[in-house]
């Protein structure tokens, strides 16, 4: 609305405009014939009110010279019927010359207005990009995020591996936080490990399917929970407490957010672990120390 009255009184006053132009610059054809008129009728009033010389006498001295200029009008100079001019403008003209003035002052106000809406919009425009970004970092803070936090490790007795019983084995689980303010939902864990030499400086990385892997479960906010057990065992388990190898363990969690239902979360992460020796918990159970340490993190989003 703002804008269309600026735009009808910017047109207003340049129409005024052009029309006070129009009458203070006729067209030639008009002074030309006034001119023409005027001067005509000056010659035939000078040619009648022209008076004769009277007559000199002899008796007149010599060297006198006659004076007509009270005859010619007292030694004056015509006036030219253009000088002045402006005394002898009409009503209308000044009229129109007042109302240019006035178009020209409206003019200048609608588009100092129009400075001010411009202004205006462009603080609008900043304003809508601060609370996008306002609500991006909210987003943000606030959608599920799952991370790993910590391992679980625990010396077993008779613990059972694929089918095949064993007398001993040392079990680790990974353990992950929901950081974030709101559930995580379909979440689903997936994990490998594997047995790699000290020297081996590459950790192993597994690929699972991220296409078909989806999840069912919920995870609270700033709740944990535990992937499957991972077991060393066997041969291996003795290479392990000679500190011949390390054991790599391999996550994979996916998982969505109440706020991006159809956009998949992945997290991965790779951690190594090291045999330092047996010793007690809290509860005075015997239980393996290893050193533990993340060598691989990815998070992505599909």
């Amino acid at each position: 609305m703002r804008q269309n009255m600026v735009f009808g009184a910017v047109a207003f006053g340049v129409v005024l405009s052009v029309q006070v132009v129009a009458q203070e610059n006729p067209t030639p054809e008009q002074p030309m014939e006034l001119r023409v008129i005027q001067e005509g009728a000056a010659e035939r009033s000078t040619m009648e009110a022209e008076p004769i010389a009277p007559a000199i006498s002899s008796a007149e001295p010599s060297g006198t010279k006659f004076d007509d200029s009270g005859a010619r009008g007292g030694g004056k100079e015509p006036t030219d019927p253009e000088q002045f001019s402006w005394y002898g403008d009409t009503p209308a003209q000044w009229a129109m010359t007042i109302i240019g003035f006035f178009a020209l002052t409206v003019s200048v106000w609608a588009v100092w207005l129009l400075k001010r809406t411009l202004d205006a919009t462009r603080e609008t425009l900043k304003e809508a990009e601060r609370t996008a970004e306002a609500a991006k970092l909210a987003l943000f803070n606030d959608r599920a995020w799952l991370c790993f936090e910590r391992p679980r490790i625990t010396l077993a007795n008779q613990i059972t591996v694929d089918g095949q019983s064993f007398a001993e084995g040392i079990v680790i689980y990974l353990l992950f936080r929901n950081g974030g303010r709101t559930p995580a939902t379909h979440v689903g864990v997936e994990r490998e490990g594997s047995i790699a030499d000290v020297s081996d400086e590459a950790y192993p990385l597994v690929d699972f399917d991220s296409e078909a892997f989806n999840g069912t479960a919920i995870v609270a906010a700033s709740s944990n929970f535990e992937s499957a057990p991972l077991s060393i065992v066997g041969e291996e388990l003795q290479r392990f407490r000679r500190r011949e190898v390390k054991f790599c363990a391999h996550a994979f969690v996916g998982y969505r957010d109440i706020f991006e239902k159809d956009k998949k979360r992945l997290t991965e992460v790779v951690v190594e672990f090291m045999y330092m020796g047996e010793g007690k918990d809290g509860f005075g159970n015997i239980v393996p120390q290893l050193s533990s340490g993340i060598v691989g993190r990815r998070n992505r989003a599909e």
